[in-house]
């Protein structure tokens, strides 16, 4: 898109067509009347929505305006499509603390929707589904690891040449992996809090001890996809959160990348990890619990990655439609 100031010294004429039609009509947001084979310009300040008093300083007001927009193909709101280059990936035991290895398939994951843009073009995109594959996480192993381990999980989602980061729904700068888990692997049977870590719907969050006693950093990407979706609440719930399995028309719980430390009693109170449940509301699945004693828990949820694509990129077919979304070249 070419700069107001350029269009003015290159295409003087065009600029002084839309002053004559589309500012007229309020196209610019400004105001004018011109008069053919006559070098004068009239400007009224009252009725143009900007605050200058003339046009060129209107004009100026739209092109610093122009600057700030970003350039970026898509607007919020958008679908696109876009399908990871993994078909497998194998998610090792000692990242999840589960039993077993378990493996996902990347490239299921297609359809994704624009939730942010920024300053420099770049935008974010979350997953519209679900992995059709839930992913366990267990113990002491499961909770140290949980928002690390998702956030491993979400980068096998990425698209070489499309994408510049990745990062799993509700991580919000949340520390990774728990060094030190003397609160919860046995080492103490103290509770490390008599405050159980909220759940809000708003607000901007925080993290608690370096992630032992949680976080509610994850409203960053609650709000972004609420913003998106939640006009919508028969589809998506209330809160815009509610998600779907892909392939299946069946609303699924999935991971949300944040912990939760809960409190009962001196003798109850536990570590858990966040999800979304199947209407969009904010649950927890225990992983490490104190009650008379030690005990672990596993817990097998959906996830949902959200991918950065790169500034400069541009769409190449579709029209942002969920039915047809806009391809990218």
């Amino acid at each position: 898109m070419k700069k107001i100031k350029e269009l003015l010294k290159k295409n003087i004429k065009l600029v002084i067509g839309f002053i004559i039609g589309g500012i007229v009509f309020g196209t610019l947001g400004v105001y004018a009347a011109t008069t053919l084979l006559s070098q004068s310009v009239y400007y009224n300040k009252s009725t143009s929505g900007a605050s200058s008093t003339n046009v060129q300083g209107a004009l100026d007001e739209l092109y610093e305006k122009a600057k700030k927009c970003p350039n970026a193909p898509v607007k919020l709101g958008d679908y696109i499509s876009l399908t990871p280059t993994k078909n497998t990936y194998t998610i090792k035991t000692s990242l999840t603390g589960y039993d077993t290895d378990q493996t996902i398939n990347p490239s299921e994951l297609n359809l994704w929707r624009v939730i942010d843009i920024h300053s420099d073009g770049s935008f974010d995109a979350v997953s519209e589904y679900t992995s059709s594959t839930s992913v366990y996480f267990r113990g002491t192993t499961g909770y140290a690891n949980f928002v690390g381990a998702l956030n491993t999980i979400a980068a096998q989602y990425q698209v070489p040449g499309k994408t510049i980061g990745s990062r799993h729904m509700g991580y919000g700068g949340q520390t990774s992996i728990i060094g030190d888990t003397s609160a919860f692997d046995g080492t103490t049977n103290t509770p490390p809090s008599t405050t159980t870590t909220l759940s809000p719907t708003t607000g901007t969050g925080e993290e608690y001890s370096g992630g032992v006693l949680g976080d509610t950093l994850y409203l960053k990407d609650y709000t972004l996809v609420s913003n998106v979706y939640k006009s919508n609440n028969a589809t998506y719930g209330s809160s815009g959160l509610k998600a779907y399995k892909v392939g299946t028309t069946a609303a699924t719980i999935y991971w949300l990348a944040s912990r939760l430390f809960g409190y009962n009693s001196a003798t109850y109170w536990g570590f858990y990890g966040r999800f979304v449940g199947t209407g969009g509301d904010l649950g927890d699945n225990r992983f490490r619990l104190f009650y008379g004693g030690w005990r672990d828990y596993a817990g097998s949820y959906a996830v949902r990655p959200i991918l950065t694509l790169k500034s400069g990129i541009t769409t190449s077919g579709g029209s942002g439609e969920k039915d047809n979304p806009y391809t990218l070249s």
